[in-house]
């Protein structure tokens, strides 16, 4: 995976799944996202960032299910808070898969959203970004975290795969970009 991505640049040669992403797929793709899918045996769940941490803590706060973006964050840290000391985990081989299928669930039960990745072959990629346009921005990279992006970039191969097979084209939406209202109240992009 590339990893020398910029804010400057994203929407053109990249996107970036991140709350603070300039397009509203790339937070749209978060695990943040109140972008609510069925589990067959968890039943309602509002996002993955919720989901994350109901699975991280042993799956016995159901709560966790039905929250989303910083609030989902917050609560599990306060459940547990020696949980994410440095934010370094060490990730079980079941705990990946778990999430993986939370993925995979978010993004077939969400068809707009799923509809909106197929639309573009811009790489995907997750990063933090700090600073600002005019000072130059300091990116921190998490590749502990590829597995998720993989796993996404996988699912929009060979959705993209399929939907040609059986429409002979790939939907044109065109790349959406968060303007300056929404960017200021962040959470408020949902999926339609």
């Amino acid at each position: 995976m590339k990893m020398n991505y910029t804010p400057e640049t994203e929407g053109i040669d990249h996107i970036n799944v991140y709350s603070k992403s300039k397009t509203v797929l790339g937070r749209l793709l978060t695990n943040f996202a109140e972008t609510p899918f069925e589990h067959p045996k968890y039943g309602h769940v509002k996002s993955m960032e919720g989901f994350w941490y109901f699975c991280k803590l042993g799956k016995i706060h159901p709560e966790l299910l039905n929250t989303s973006g910083f609030e989902a964050k917050k609560r599990g840290r306060a459940l547990y808070p020696q949980i994410d000391k440095s934010d370094k985990i060490i990730i079980s081989e079941e705990f990946k898969e778990q999430i993986l299928e939370g993925i995979r669930l978010k993004l077939r039960q969400n068809k707009n959203l799923l509809m909106m990745l197929i639309s573009t072959d811009l790489p995907l990629s997750h990063y933090y970004a700090y600073g600002s346009k005019g000072v130059g921005f300091k990116v921190h990279y998490l590749p502990e975290y590829d597995w998720q992006i993989q796993e996404i970039e996988r699912i929009r191969k060979v959705t993209q795969d399929w939907y040609i097979n059986k429409y002979g084209n790939l939907p044109k939406i065109p790349l959406e970009f968060v303007e300056e209202k929404q960017e200021k109240k962040r959470n408020s992009i949902k999926i339609k």
